[in-house]
């Protein structure tokens, strides 16, 4: 696995365009970019398959995961690949995902931290069923406190992607199980997080 992920890695900055910043005159890769990750899909579609490429992009996404569930922090090298791998999502629905697999990147990844460009664009392949139930874990008592604060960030960012997302089974239940979690914090709080709660509840709304 670790080989493999290693030629994936190099394969993917190989085929990541390079560009130059216009205000260092620097040469840098844009792995948040949607321009960017059209070109290296491109260049990706002339050595994979789309079902091998969506193989391995959940691969490697499930793989970090595992690892940030688990307290590990990311390499900048594995911070690279995980943002590329996600703006490729958000950027190309041939890489196919199914949506439990989904389900738990949405859950994992929080978007206040970095990708909110492309968060949204990821979430409107769930429904909102399930886009409620990877909000509640990412939730969790079990996450830190900077966890939790972005998460709540994630309720607003992703409330952009619920006006199109059929409800999904389930739906109603999780709704009021994100609805509770979320009051839960801005009651138990009285910080930052329970600011950020308060300001996510305004949004809670969207996932009706």
């Amino acid at each position: 696995m670790q080989q493999q992920t290693a030629t994936f890695q190099n394969t993917l900055a190989k085929c990541w365009p390079w560009s130059v910043n216009g205000a260092t005159g620097a040469h840098e890769q844009r792995f948040l970019d949607a321009e960017a990750a059209r070109c290296a899909l491109a260049k990706l579609g002339s050595l994979y398959s789309a079902d091998q490429l969506s193989a391995i992009v959940c691969a490697y996404l499930m793989n970090i995961c595992i690892e940030q569930a688990a307290g590990r922090p990311l390499s900048e090298r594995d911070s690279e690949t995980t943002t590329a791998c996600l703006t490729l999502l958000a950027a190309s629905k041939a890489i196919a995902i199914p949506s439990a697999q989904l389900e738990r990147i949405v859950a994992t990844f929080n978007p206040g931290y970095w990708y909110q460009a492309v968060a949204p664009l990821i979430a409107q392949r769930l429904t909102r069923a399930s886009l409620c139930a990877a909000l509640v874990k990412s939730l969790s008592k079990e996450r830190e406190p900077d966890d939790l604060y972005f998460a709540l960030q994630g309720v607003r960012i992703y409330s952009t992607a619920t006006a199109g997302l059929p409800p999904g089974s389930g739906h109603t239940p999780l709704v009021h199980a994100l609805t509770r979690r979320v009051r839960e914090l801005a009651d138990n709080h009285d910080d930052e997080i329970a600011t950020a709660a308060r300001n996510a509840s305004t949004f809670l709304k969207n996932y009706e």
